[in-house]
């Protein structure tokens, strides 16, 4: 009688631990899958990060090559008002020339 209460009693924290490690690996589980969840947050995340990185990259170069653009652009037409400056004293000094010739 008593070997039975023993058992019984043995039986009944063995079911116990089961229940117990039951739960805990519930725990465990959605313990888990909020880590996976918050991973793929994470992931999501850092892929969003690396396309933005990779537009602002793209719209530097883009940026850049205006910017190159604008310049020779700027150079070229500070040539052509080098250009004009020249003719126009030349003009001046033909027109001096002649009206010296006139007179």
């Amino acid at each position: 009688v008593e070997e039975a209460a023993q058992l019984r009693a043995d039986l009944a924290d063995l079911q116990l631990s089961k229940v117990w490690n039951s739960q805990e690996a519930q725990r465990c589980s959605a313990e888990a899958e909020a880590a996976r969840a918050e991973a793929t947050k994470a992931q999501d995340a850092l892929a969003a990060s690396a396309g933005e990185m990779q537009r602002l990259r793209d719209e530097r170069v883009v940026a850049e090559q205006a910017a190159a653009a604008e310049r020779t652009e700027a150079a070229a037409q500070r040539a052509e008002v080098e250009h004009l400056r020249v003719c126009l004293a030349e003009a001046e000094a033909r027109a001096v020339d002649l009206q010296r010739g006139r007179e």
